[in-house]
């Protein structure tokens, strides 16, 4: 894919902040929203250290009535507002190919973060939008492992007790 950077927030305040070890996270294949995360992306580029992190995808369908400046804006105040909160460590925001299905996705150091992460008022405005925006949406969460720094990374479905 052309232009990977276009795909993700990347910019001063992650690299200032966190010091991204996924910014060059991208999609390798036109039709990643469609396919597994582990399969669409260039996870071997990464160079991350071993570890573990979870990862929330957000895959939907946009109606065609949707307002999309408004997702836009909400999504991206939902964005500054995870950043800013312990143990973020990345997002992609994915853009809806021609039948308007989309993947997006965090990153995040532990469940209890990523689980607080979704009570911030700006989040909550942000699902406000579901009914009116999407004609579906599938929520995903994986737990993302890379057992050597040079290992690759596995990806398993968090299982819910």
């Amino acid at each position: 894919m052309e232009n990977k950077r276009d795909f993700c927030y990347d910019g001063g305040m992650l690299d200032t902040l966190f010091r991204n070890r996924f910014k060059v996270l991208a999609p390798i294949l036109a039709d990643y929203a469609s396919l597994p995360v582990s399969k669409a992306f260039n996870w071997s580029e990464c160079g991350a250290d071993a570890g573990e992190w979870c990862l929330i995808a957000f895959r939907s369908v946009l109606r065609e009535t949707a307002d999309v400046a408004r997702l836009w804006e909400q999504d991206e105040r939902a964005f500054e507002e995870a950043a800013a909160l312990p143990g973020f460590v990345h997002y992609f925001r994915g853009l809806p190919n021609e039948l308007g299905e989309c993947l997006s996705f965090c990153l995040w150091e532990s469940w209890d973060q990523a689980r607080a992460s979704a009570g911030g008022p700006a989040h909550v405005s942000a699902m406000e939008l579901i009914d009116d925006t999407f004609e579906s949406f599938q929520l995903e969460f994986l737990t993302v492992t890379k057992s050597s720094p040079t290992g690759g990374f596995e990806f398993s479905p968090l299982i819910r007790k």
